[in-house]
């Protein structure tokens, strides 16, 4: 599946979200040779500010295969979404991929963090978006975009398309092992 010598793998991302082209870019890279990653609008017909493990994974994978269907050249197509879901009565941010070939979806999750409960009040009562209230409490309009809350939240020790590379390197766990995942008994 192009990481043969010459073939060049095409990877579609349902986004056009910076951090999340960069984050399949670099996941890609560590599994692939001559990859091209190719970004194009998808939507995940979820709330803005997804709640709970099955609106983000729905997103994810209506990203993804939202992505294969505009681009059908492509070898595979990723959607990502994050959103919030609750452990032990505290409000975790989370991001999942979907890796889609066109006949299965897999999944995989990034890292998962804590968010001050400060902030998850008014994104849970008011459903007001994440990425804006640190637009708001970091002072920075762009802070979303360009290192995500977890840059806020960790003075850049951790960027938020780094977290994309995880949950995308997860999704393609499969795709590195297919003999054990892509079997007739299997799925």
């Amino acid at each position: 599946m192009g990481d043969k010598k010459g073939d060049i793998m095409k990877i579609v991302v349902g986004s056009t979200n910076q951090n999340k082209i960069d984050g399949v870019a670099k996941a890609c890279a560590r599994f692939f040779s001559n990859v091209n990653v190719i970004a194009t609008p998808a939507e995940s017909g979820v709330h803005e500010q997804p709640f709970g493990f099955e609106e983000i994974v729905n997103g994810a994978k209506k990203r993804a295969i939202s992505a294969y269907t505009a681009y059908r050249e492509c070898q595979l197509s990723i959607g990502i979404e994050a959103g919030f879901v609750d452990i032990n009565k505290k409000h975790m941010n989370i991001t999942v991929a979907a890796a889609y070939d066109g006949k299965k979806v897999h999944l995989g999750c990034g890292p998962m963090f804590e968010v001050p409960d400060n902030i998850t009040e008014r994104v849970v009562k008011k459903r007001e978006s994440f990425g804006e209230m640190i637009n708001e409490i970091s002072n920075n309009k762009r802070n979303s975009t360009e290192d995500g809350a977890i840059g806020f939240l960790t003075n850049k020790k951790v960027l938020r398309h780094e977290i994309n590379e995880w949950a995308v390197c997860m999704a393609l766990v499969p795709w590195i092992k297919k003999e054990l995942y892509h079997n007739e008994k299997g799925q």
